[in-house]
């Protein structure tokens, strides 16, 4: 062990000096006590023994140890093989990792919730989605879609949901979809008023619900809806899909329809509002449109409902219940000149319609 190393080597320089003052043991031992009060230090000492230095090799703290070979030859980084080792491990993870996320990618929405229905004894599945429930701008619209039972695979051929489709892959969906044999659609509109009357939830379940009735009696039997609402008053059962779009055909299939009714809409609403830039951003509240608000004001497709524009116009639903009934009453006392001025009919209309808006 190194003690007796040490031991060993400091008798031989004894052994050696002895010799070199002719026998005189008196100088040796002065050398050995001058040794002794200023001891080499370590590190020359291991070197001249053909040792590493103590902390060569040795782990650091968040380091690990650097191996060596046969020969005491510490390996370069490039050659370790624990490095190589764990590059490896990390590459197949990463590997799987990326493979999973393919997969589930490539999966997009599948039929298999349809084909539940159909083994229950239903015939016809619809789905159905909107579009446009967030932009501070423009209507909000619900399509529903019906896909045949077998139809040509180039029918459902990228099929996804539309929020993550480019638009020429949501146009080029929507013109197969809407011009296909055997499939069913249709799409409904809510005015921005109707939304701040109403409010953007109950305005995107009534474009569903409007759009399902537009379809002839008997068009479907059952139908699938994007979220974990179902309208009220829809003609068949229903069950809510959340990410139902991502995960359905037939849900996906309204989505594209909703949103690319929606953008051709925005598209029109542009040439009448340049100011605003529709066309690129479709009424979201993106850095461009807040900045237009600031600068033009909001103009009549802005839902008042919504902020900022609703504290920079004052709104309160109440106010535009007020307005509107007035509105309604004083079209009415212009289709009826011959009403006496003391008639009391366009007051009671407008409390009717206050009323009725309220409930």
């Amino acid at each position: 062990n190194l003690s007796e190393i040490s031991a060993q080597m400091r008798r031989s320089k004894r052994l050696r000096n002895q010799a070199s003052s002719g026998g005189d043991s008196s100088v040796g031992q002065q050398q050995e006590e001058q040794q002794r009060e200023e001891p080499e230090p370590a590190t020359k000492r291991r070197k001249k023994q053909g040792r590493p230095p103590y902390n060569k090799g040795r782990p650091q703290r968040g380091k690990e140890p650097q191996p060596s070979n046969e020969e005491g030859e510490f390996l370069a980084p490039d050659e370790e093989p624990l490095r190589q080792g764990r590059a490896q491990a990390n590459g197949r993870q990463s590997m799987q990792a990326q493979g999973k996320q393919k997969c589930k990618k490539d999966v997009g929405p599948t039929r298999q919730r349809e084909e539940a229905l159909w083994a229950k004894g239903y015939a016809a599945i619809g789905g159905l989605d909107e579009a446009g429930r967030g932009p501070l701008a423009g209507p909000v619209v619900a399509g529903i879609c019906v896909l045949p039972k077998n139809p040509p695979e180039s029918l459902l051929k990228g099929l996804n949901d539309s929020k993550l489709l480019n638009e020429a892959q949501r146009n080029d969906l929507y013109a197969r979809i809407t011009t296909s044999e055997g499939v069913l659609w249709a799409a409904q509109v809510i005015d921005s008023t109707t939304i701040d009357r109403i409010n953007i939830l109950q305005a995107a379940l009534r474009a569903m619900r409007e759009a399902a009735m537009q379809l002839p009696k008997g068009s479907f039997d059952y139908l699938l809806v994007d979220g974990n609402k179902v309208p009220e008053g829809l003609p068949a059962p229903a069950e809510a899909v959340v990410k139902g779009d991502a995960t359905s055909s037939c849900i996906a299939a309204a989505s594209v329809i909703a949103k690319v009714t929606r953008d051709r809409i925005m598209y029109e609403l542009d040439a009448q509002y340049p100011a605003f830039n529709f066309r690129q951003h479709k009424g979201y509240g993106v850095p461009e449109h807040t900045a237009a608000l600031r600068t033009h004001g909001p103009c009549a497709i802005h839902r008042r409902s919504f902020q900022p524009i609703r504290s920079m116009t004052s709104w309160t639903r109440a106010k535009q219940l007020a307005e509107e009934a007035a509105a309604a009453a004083e079209e009415k006392a212009a289709a009826n000149p011959a009403a006496a001025p003391g008639d009391t009919a366009p007051a009671a209309a407008s409390a009717a319609i206050l009323q009725l808006e309220a409930a």
